[in-house]
């Protein structure tokens, strides 16, 4: 089963452990707020060409092991992976829901 992923990109709030924090005093924060503190340490302003890199992306080549070069564009995001006991929590009470509603 392949693991699904989120990009974040807007107001989503993330929390993370006091010991994990990264780029920021807190660890609590939007994601808008990752993304500018990023830019800022970085040295990306709104008029440079390293804009690219957050938000359309950058033409690149990739070389996969036992693969072919392909042709795409690499970006700099965040992206959360939901443990996979809450997908399957979800799971359940979508069928939950489902079954006080009469669907199944």
């Amino acid at each position: 089963m392949k693991s699904r992923t989120e990009i974040l990109e807007g107001n989503e709030v993330v929390t993370v452990a006091k010991e994990d924090k990264f780029l920021l005093p807190h660890s609590t924060f939007k994601v808008l707020e990752y993304l500018d503190e990023l830019e800022r340490r970085l040295g990306i302003s709104k008029n440079t060409v390293h804009r690219k890199w957050l938000e359309d992306g950058v033409e690149c080549e990739v070389l996969s092991p036992f693969g072919d070069w392909r042709k795409g564009k690499v970006k700099i995001r965040l992206e959360f992976s939901p443990d996979r006991s809450m997908a399957v929590d979800e799971i359940r009470q979508g069928i939950a829901t489902g079954k006080e509603r009469g669907k199944l």
